[in-house]
């Protein structure tokens, strides 16, 4: 369980599920980075971004903060 760590956990995610494991789904259910719902917006864009560019974005979850 990863919390407050919501956006590494997504990244961590998307680069599992990249490898194609047989019968291996990874899924980042992390909470909130901080108190800042404006801020952890852009933060997810920046990692989508960021997972676009290394060809992982269809790997990832499409929101983020999924409470536990």
């Amino acid at each position: 369980i990863c919390r407050g760590n919501a956006f590494r956990s997504i990244i961590a995610e998307a680069c599992l599920n990249s490898l194609q494991i047989p019968r291996l789904h990874v899924q980042s259910r992390g909470t909130v980075a901080g108190d800042n719902p404006e801020a952890n917006n852009l933060r997810f864009a920046e990692v989508q971004k960021l997972l676009e560019r290394h060809n992982l974005l269809q790997f990832a979850k499409k929101t983020h903060a999924e409470q536990l």
